[in-house]
């Protein structure tokens, strides 16, 4: 006498469910990264007007030299701290699959091999490297996605990630 035979479901490789996805279109990336764009840009427009207040009333008090010294390291420091900003955004919000634009437009950045978000290194190098290397040639890495499959550029090759509709 043969017992109960258990069968189990055939599971779904990682290939096949990344070929059920729909991929996000140039249109909803490019409004989604406006949106990012836009809100980074509002932060670093208040970090820098005290500065340019500051500058703004130097100049018109006749601006000495320490003064305007004073100023123009101001607006470096400034500078740098809205780049970390920003830096940081990208990276925390990409690590955690959507930045506030990419939630807006119901998209979302994956890993092509299980679906996941990409965690901070992923989205570290999707966003610093991956984009530098995209610009790097006239831009091409950010058009590959036109001709490519999955809609890649070169910074979600880069980093093994797409980006999906939510």
């Amino acid at each position: 006498m043969v017992g109960p035979v258990s069968v189990s479901p055939p599971q779904t490789p990682p290939q096949a469910a990344a070929a059920k996805r729909e991929f996000a279109g140039l249109g909803a990336r490019f409004l989604a990264s406006t949106v990012d764009g836009m809100i980074v840009g509002v932060i670093y427009l208040v970090l820098m007007i005290p500065v340019f207040i500051l500058g703004i009333v130097t100049a018109s008090s006749g601006g000495n030299r320490d003064a305007t010294a004073t100023v123009s390291i101001l607006i470096l420091l400034l500078q740098g701290i809205g780049s970390l900003i920003a830096l940081g955004y990208y990276i925390y919000f990409t690590g955690k699959g959507q930045t506030l634009g990419k939630k807006a437009l119901k998209i979302r950045v994956v890993r092509v091999e299980n679906g996941e978000a990409p965690g901070y290194l992923k989205a570290f190098l999707r966003e610093v490297v991956g984009k530098m290397v995209s610009a790097a040639v006239l831009g091409l890495g950010y058009l590959w996605m036109l001709w490519d499959g999955k809609k890649q550029t070169w910074y979600d090759k880069i980093a093994g990630t797409v980006v999906v509709k939510a």
